[in-house]
């Protein structure tokens, strides 16, 4: 099954052998091309957002000053209020003023042009579409201990953070794609189906889910080279359909097309 993979797009006539196998031998399959693409993600992951995410905690860590929370209120060493910007992520700004217990409007974060706002006793957080979302820091502090967060808080955070993001990823990447290829895999056979009819093919269903799952492969092949791309391709849904539908069509027709026998 390993190089399953390059025999479905380089071999049509590999499509005879595929369509004779049992469904579990092409669920394994579309199970290894789930962990191939997971495989890639985490990768592309790690190489396009992982510097992303090292920087940031870098930036908190040499920008944002030494914080405590106790007794429901946060607390610094400053007396006065501090913006601190992302070096490299325009529009990620914060102001923190633990000086400051009044509450805080949108239109007062949107002149100083920040997406958070930290005062002694709540966050603000500025969405997309303007409105104001307040975390209350005063309700959870009935018998909570005394926490510092300060430039040791973000390296732990960026070790805890590297630990479970990528494997997390790894995880739900696989499962996400086997249950979005499941539901492929069984539009792609109603295509099959269709074509069948068309050639006057004699294939049943099993056969033809089997070939709907194979010719998937060149598709999520350049779905992969994608990832590493820093940019998609324009209408790629509909590039994965068409040549799906090609790799489908070749196969029924090959199925239908009389074998040479010798002289």
């Amino acid at each position: 099954m390993i190089f399953d993979p390059v025999n479905s797009v380089s071999s049509i006539d590999f499509y005879k052998k595929v369509s004779g196998q049992s469904l579990g031998r092409s669920f394994l399959y579309a199970c290894y091309l789930a962990a191939l693409f997971a495989v890639a993600c985490t990768l592309a992951l790690k190489v396009k957002i992982g510097p992303v995410i090292d920087d940031t905690f870098v930036w908190l860590e040499r920008s944002v000053p030494t914080l405590t929370y106790s007794a429901g209120r946060v607390s610094t060493p400053q007396t006065a209020p501090l913006t601190v910007k992302h070096p490299t992520i325009p529009g990620v700004s914060l102001t923190i003023d633990t000086n400051r217990s009044d509450a805080v409007t949108a239109k007062e974060m949107e002149e100083a042009k920040v997406l958070g706002f930290l005062t002694a006793t709540a966050f603000y957080l500025r969405e997309e579409n303007g409105e104001l979302r307040v975390f209350d820091l005063t309700k959870s502090a009935n018998g909570a201990k005394p926490v510092t967060i300060d430039a040791g808080f973000y390296r732990n955070a960026s070790i805890v953070m590297g630990r479970l993001l990528y494997p997390t990823a790894l995880v739900a990447t696989f499962v996400v794609f086997l249950v979005w290829k499941f539901f492929a895999s069984i539009a792609y056979s109603v295509m099959a189906l269709m074509i069948n009819a068309f050639a006057s093919g004699s294939l049943g269903y099993a056969p033809l889910l089997n070939i709907a799952i194979y010719a998937q492969t060149l598709a999520i092949g350049l779905g992969v080279v994608t990832l590493f791309m820093p940019f998609g391709i324009p209408g790629f849904s509909l590039v994965s359909v068409v040549i799906t539908g090609v790799y489908i069509w070749l196969a029924v027709k090959r199925h239908s097309s009389p074998s040479l026998q010798p002289a």
